[in-house]
């Protein structure tokens, strides 16, 4: 997850403060135009959280597809070398055997 930002914190804490106060105004109130503002403003701190989430998402996938890539460029290093290294043991075994002439 992405580090937690100044900013990010004052919106959490200017988030609350909205809600808190629309939830006492509305307790204080019958007006329908604050119940409408309190729903879309509701609305818009959800799809605002869904955001984030969808976010989160997307970089913990690109960073597990990183990390896989990265163990196959190390493994395929690592059978290149024992290939090389084999080769080299069959180079060296096949000298061996011409000079007892097999």
């Amino acid at each position: 997850m992405k580090d937690v930002t100044l900013g990010d914190l004052q919106c959490f804490a200017d988030q609350d403060l909205i809600l808190n106060m629309l939830i006492k105004w509305q307790n204080a109130s019958n007006n329908p135009e604050l119940n409408e503002v309190a729903s879309a403003f509701t609305r818009v701190f959800v799809h605002k959280a869904n955001m984030d989430l969808e976010a989160h998402s997307y970089q913990r996938i690109l960073s597990q597809s990183r990390s896989q890539k990265n163990r196959a460029v190390l493994r395929a290093r690592t059978a290149e070398t024992d290939l090389e290294a084999a080769n080299k043991k069959i180079i060296d075994l096949e000298a061996k055997l011409k000079i007892f002439g097999i």
